[in-house]
C-alpha cells in the first residue's frame, strides 16, 4: 500500500511579497518546545549561555542585511519574539556576504528567483543556522530549532505598538504562556 503523503500548510500568505519593505513581527520556537534559552524567574527572564548566543545574533542581523533593522524583540525559553524592519528595495545580503537577493539574468539563475522569493525567509533561516552552528560548539548537540517560524505583517502604528506591548511583556505572562509547558 502506498503511504500518501501530507500536504504541509504554508505558513506565509501567498499574495504577499516578503522583500517588501515593511514591519514583519516573527515569532521562532525550539523544536519540541523544549527551555533551551533559559526560564522565568519573578516574571524575569533569565537567559543562558545558550540565550545569549541568540540575543546576540539577533542584534547582528542588521550587520548581514542592507536595509533590515531590528525592532523590539525578546528571547523566552523556548521560543524568541522579534520585530524585523524591511525599510529599502535595494538588493540586500545572503547573512553571510552582500550579494543580491535578485539574481540579475533570470534565466541563467539556478534556484527560483524575485523579491517574492522571500528576504524574511532568508533572513530567519540564516539566523537559525548561526544560533545553532554556535549552540552545537558548546556541545549541545540536541538543540534544534522547530520547522519554519510564524509571522505577522503589521500594517499600521496601532498594530505596531500592540506588538512591542506584547513582546515588552511577554515573559510577565509566561505561566499562561502556550509554549509554557510546565
Amino acid at each position: 500500500m502506498e503511504k500518501i503523503k501530507k500536504e504541509r500548510k504554508p505558513n506565509r500568505c501567498r499574495e504577499y511579497d516578503y522583500s517588501a519593505p515593511g514591519y514583519y513581527f516573527v515569532t521562532i520556537c525550539t523544536k519540541n518546545r523544549e527551555e533551551y534559552f533559559g526560564f522565568i524567574k519573578n516574571k524575569k527572564i533569565i537567559l543562558n549561555g545558550y540565550g545569549c548566543i541568540g540575543a546576540q545574533y539577533w542584534r547582528q542581523i542588521p550587520k548581514h542585511y542592507f536595509g533590515v533593522k531590528i525592532d523590539e524583540f525578546i528571547i523566552m525559553p523556548n521560543h524568541i519574539h522579534g520585530i524585523i524592519i524591511i525599510d529599502d528595495e535595494r538588493p540586500v545580503g545572503t547573512g553571510q556576504c552582500p550579494v543580491p537577493t535578485q539574481c540579475p539574468v533570470p534565466t541563467q539563475c539556478p534556484v527560483p528567483t524575485g523579491r517574492n522569493y522571500g528576504l524574511l525567509s532568508k533572513i530567519i533561516n540564516s539566523f537559525k543556522n548561526v544560533v545553532t552552528k554556535n549552540i552545537h560548539q558548546t556541545g549541545l548537540f540536541e538543540f534544534k530549532w522547530q520547522r519554519s517560524f510564524y509571522d505577522r505583517i503589521i500594517r499600521d502604528e496601532r498594530e505596531l505598538n500592540n506588538v512591542r506591548w506584547y513582546i515588552k511583556n511577554n515573559h510577565q505572562k509566561w505561566w499562561r504562556d502556550r509554549n509554557n509547558f510546565d
